[in-house]
């Protein structure tokens, strides 16, 4: 279940591409001399100079974006499953927004 991904963040646009989502433990390191911004929740970001690392949780909505003028950055992904099953996450994915949180809150059966 490991993936590992060469992601080239273009620069030229100044535009923040789209989120990207996934079950999976993701580490990312910049092996460029451009920064990269790394977006994630609402709002918040940070900005990955040449060499630095980052981890985003599962289920994290994140994107990337060049500091404009900087340059392509090119970032080296690894991507690890954890202890939920693809099963799981797909059957999560069908339930409806409004009771996710039921998910990790409820630890007795309701019946």
């Amino acid at each position: 279940g490991l993936r590992g991904l060469d992601v080239t963040v273009l620069d030229g646009t100044g535009e923040v591409g789209g989120e990207v989502r996934h079950g999976l433990h993701e580490y990312i390191y910049n092996y460029a001399d451009a920064p990269v911004t790394l977006s994630w929740g609402d709002g918040e970001e940070a900005v990955l100079a040449a060499n630095d690392s980052a981890y985003v949780r599962p289920m994290i909505g994140h994107r990337f974006s060049c500091v404009p003028g900087a340059g392509d950055g090119h970032l080296a992904v690894v991507r690890v499953p954890g202890a939920m099953s693809d099963a799981a996450i797909n059957e999560y994915a069908a339930f409806a927004t409004d009771g996710r949180g039921r998910v990790a809150g409820e630890d007795r059966k309701w019946f």
